[in-house]
Parts: structure tokens; C-alpha cells; sequence
């Protein structure tokens, strides 16, 4: 008898928490939903193991011609730079590396800064 008394509240507290999960992998800026199309598809790649090398440096060099301040985020330009020529290199293990290491970087300090494109590209 008890157990069907919290089962309503048990589902609604679950869907709640999935829901509130679901919401916290969703990108939070414009570069954020930009990046996941245009980077995150084409390392992937179409076999979803081959990085597309070819839409991956097309995407780093937009990603570079709209770089934010060099004073604000001091190793971007840096680590686009080396995802570029890895990605040049087709060489997915150091593009993996260089991409982690801006968003490690920079990733947080980007979701809040209130100065950051409201729209991208």
C-alpha cells in the first residue's frame, strides 16, 4: 500500500532528475551549439571512427578567424593553431589532445563570460 503511494513520487522525482540531466550536456553558448555539428559530427566522421579532416579544418579556421580577445583566453589561438596542423596531419590522437586542452582551458571561463556572441558564426 505504501510502495503505491511513492511510486507517483518516485516517477516524477526520476523524470525530473533525467530531465535536469538531459539539459546539463546541452551546449550553453552559441560556440557551444556551433561546435557540436560542425566538430564534435566531423570527429566522428561518417564510419564513426574517421575524423572528417577536410570539414574539421574548414571549422578551425572559422573558430580562428573569430577568436575572442587574446587577453581574456591567452591559449586559444595557440591551441587552434595546433588542431589545425593536426588536423592537416590527419592525425586524430593530437587533435583529440589540442581539443581537450581548450576546452579544459577555456571551456568554463567561455560558458560564463557575459561578453561572448550571442550568435556564432
Amino acid at each position: 500500500m505504501m510502495m503505491r503511494k511513492l511510486l507517483p513520487s518516485l516517477i516524477a522525482v526520476s523524470l525530473i532528475l533525467a530531465a535536469s540531466l538531459a539539459a546539463a550536456g546541452d551546449p550553453k553558448t552559441a560556440l557551444g551549439k556551433w561546435m557540436v555539428p560542425n566538430m564534435g559530427t566531423a570527429f566522428s566522421g561518417k564510419d564513426g571512427e574517421t575524423p572528417d579532416y577536410a570539414t574539421i579544418q574548414t571549422s578551425l579556421g572559422i573558430l580562428i578567424a573569430k577568436e575572442p580577445p587574446a587577453a581574456t583566453y591567452p591559449q586559444w589561438d595557440g591551441l587552434l593553431q595546433q588542431a589545425l596542423a593536426a588536423a592537416k596531419a590527419n592525425d586524430k590522437a593530437a587533435l583529440k589532445k589540442t581539443c581537450k586542452g581548450c576546452h579544459d582551458a577555456h571551456k568554463e571561463a567561455y560558458k560564463a563570460d557575459a561578453n561572448v556572441p550571442k550568435t556564432f558564426p
